[in-house]
């Protein structure tokens, strides 16, 4: 999966280098504005996927003609003691919702979404040059979408709307949640897990780890410069409203402190910065990922 998600990106880094890129961000604008002005979304399924004495996890297919197919993931607590839940919308790292939905753990009268990013499972690279720009840039009217369905939801406490973005989902998140806020909607709380304020320096570890290509960082740049208007965290930052959470490894090779550091000062106050003794967290650290969640719910806890 993290290499057909590092494909895409370099291949759509690439494709944005062309004069047509403005008129596709311009729509991928006017797609999240328009989501974010009343997008009905259809409930075309809704399926148990899992279930415990203790939670039953839910796949949910939306739909919109202007977003398309929109997959998300929702465990919900059997035992509840409050009409409306509190919610904890993840946007995880590159791993697929479903997976990530477990890696979350089960919080009292919580209920926990997770979003599909929309790359799919196509390795060949004309089909991906020919659908990964406008899936990328229509990302983030789906994340606005989605989070706008959750607003609407009868049993959804609006004052408990959470934003838990990790790894990956610290790039994505905060072009969603500008627009978001701009609309008046925010989340209660948000918290950045092992990210940064930029795309290059994370995905040249990536490119030289996982891909075996020693690229040289500033031809990375070159290529995820124009990629990185469409998710550019450093621009959108400061519009964010907090309270905000910020986790970052010391010991992370992945995330450069400057990077992890720069989106922490570029985030208004009230923030808060937690230094865990950790490398990146991944699935295959559950140390890392107890340490990080344990961080997390002590914090929306408060």
């Amino acid at each position: 999966m993290t290499k057909i998600v590092l494909s895409i990106f370099i291949i759509a880094a690439t494709y944005y280098s062309t004069p047509t890129f403005a008129l596709d961000k311009n729509l991928a604008d006017a797609l999240a504005l328009g989501a974010s002005r009343g997008l009905s979304l259809e409930v075309k399924s809704r399926e148990v996927i899992s279930s415990s004495a203790s939670s039953i996890v839910f796949e949910l297919q939306l739909y919109n003609k202007l977003t398309g197919d929109i997959k998300l993931y929702e465990r919900v607590p059997v035992l509840r003691t409050k009409g409306r839940l509190p919610t904890t919308f993840v946007l995880s790292g590159l791993q697929t919702g479903r997976d990530a939905i477990f890696l979350v753990p089960e919080i009292e009268d919580m209920r926990v979404v997770t979003y599909e990013y929309p790359f799919g499972e196509s390795t060949d690279p004309q089909a991906m040059l020919s659908q990964a720009g406008q899936k990328i840039l229509l990302m983030n009217a789906q994340i606005v979408a989605a989070y706008l369905w959750l607003t609407q939801q009868a049993d959804v406490d609006p004052a408990g709307l959470y934003s838990l973005n990790i790894s990956f989902g610290s790039f994505v998140a905060p072009y969603a949640l500008r627009i978001l806020a701009e609309m008046g909607i925010s989340p209660s709380r948000t918290v950045f897990a092992f990210g940064g304020s930029d795309l290059a320096p994370f995905f040249h570890p990536l490119l030289k780890r996982d891909l075996k290509i020693d690229v040289d960082p500033e031809k990375v740049m070159n290529l995820t410069e124009k990629l990185s208007v469409a998710v550019s965290p450093t621009q959108h930052l400061k519009h964010l409203k907090g309270p905000f959470l910020i986790i970052r490894g010391l010991k992370d090779n992945t995330i450069p402190e400057l990077s992890s550091m720069s989106l922490y000062n570029n985030l208004p106050e009230p923030k808060m910065l937690i230094e865990l003794n950790t490398e990146h967290i991944n699935t295959d650290k559950p140390d890392v990922i107890l340490e990080t969640m344990t961080s997390v719910v002590n914090w929306l806890s408060q």
